[in-house]
């Protein structure tokens, strides 16, 4: 017997609660039709070719998304410019050619196909594609989305976003090379590359922990601007990472923000800037996590 496939698609920036559900009942109902389930979503999130200039947008970078998805379900990781100007027929016509074992098409509550938006059930199942389109029910325990998510980071929502998600906010980014500032007063930073399109959190001071070679670290992180320092807009992530002194420029790490010690200030001196890095760096470590 030809194996069956069935397909769900979308961009699952953030894989939210609401998501994640999608997707488990999607492989269940995929189940009672003896089909193989496989999300299909895109190698660039869609509205970075429709709307490039966006800012403080994204909540995972293109390749932590796809990573994520990775991990709940098979994935089939397309270009979205292939699909871009195709009208909903001619898109699925284009996919069942390339994947001809594709027999149930899944929908979230908030799918649209094609540069026409198609959305309706019964519009879907007229097109004569062979194909079978099948509704999911919505997550229903309480409203979750990726941009009440977005909303969350936006507002250093720390709880809201665990709630929503089912884990810590954390700032996955590669180490760069800084002004080394922080070296000259004691307190060296890992400085983390700034994606302008990424949602972030608020300006502050923040606190959590760092997985590096298997051994996690405590740090303290400047998040924003550093007014003391720079009087442009700037925006920065600088971590100064308790008890550890490595050469670590180049390498991608994995910062898991636990909470926030201050907002930002703008100090008279670097001797007033130090004195208060001493005091977060003594709080922090005296915080039992």
């Amino acid at each position: 017997m030809q194996s069956k496939r069935s397909l769900l698609i979308g961009s699952f920036d953030g894989l939210h609660l609401g998501h994640q559900f999608l997707i488990e009942e999607f492989k269940s109902e995929s189940l009672n039709r003896s089909a193989n389930p496989s999300v299909l979503t895109y190698q660039r999130h869609p509205l970075k070719l429709i709307k490039p200039n966006l800012l403080n947008y994204y909540i995972d970078s293109d390749e932590k998304r796809i990573t994520r998805l990775s991990k709940k379900v098979s994935t089939i990781v397309a270009n979205f410019e292939e699909f871009r100007q195709m009208s909903a027929s001619l898109f699925f016509e284009k996919l069942t050619k390339s994947y001809k074992d594709i027999k149930y098409i899944f929908m979230g509550h908030d799918s649209s196909f094609g540069r026409d938006k198609v959305s309706d059930l019964d519009e879907l199942n007229s097109l004569n594609l062979d194909l079978e389109f099948i509704a999911l029910p919505k997550y229903h325990q309480f409203d979750v989305s990726s941009t009440i998510l977005r909303e969350a980071i936006r507002d250093g929502d720390l709880e809201k976003f665990y709630k929503l998600t089912s884990r810590d906010f954390s700032i996955e980014s590669t180490v760069i090379p800084g002004k080394q500032l922080g070296r000259t007063i004691g307190y060296p930073t890992a400085n983390l590359y700034v994606d302008p399109s990424r949602v972030r959190l608020p300006n502050g001071v923040y606190y959590g922990h760092v997985a590096i070679k298997k051994l996690v670290y405590k740090f303290v992180a400047n998040i924003g601007l550093r007014p003391t320092i720079d009087d442009d807009e700037a925006i920065s992530i600088e971590a100064h990472i308790l008890d550890f002194d490595q050469d670590i420029y180049g390498k991608e790490i994995s910062l898991r923000i636990d909470g926030k010690v201050r907002g930002i200030q703008k100090f008279n001196s670097k001797d007033e800037l130090m004195k208060q890095i001493t005091n977060d760096v003594q709080y922090v470590r005296g915080i039992d996590v």
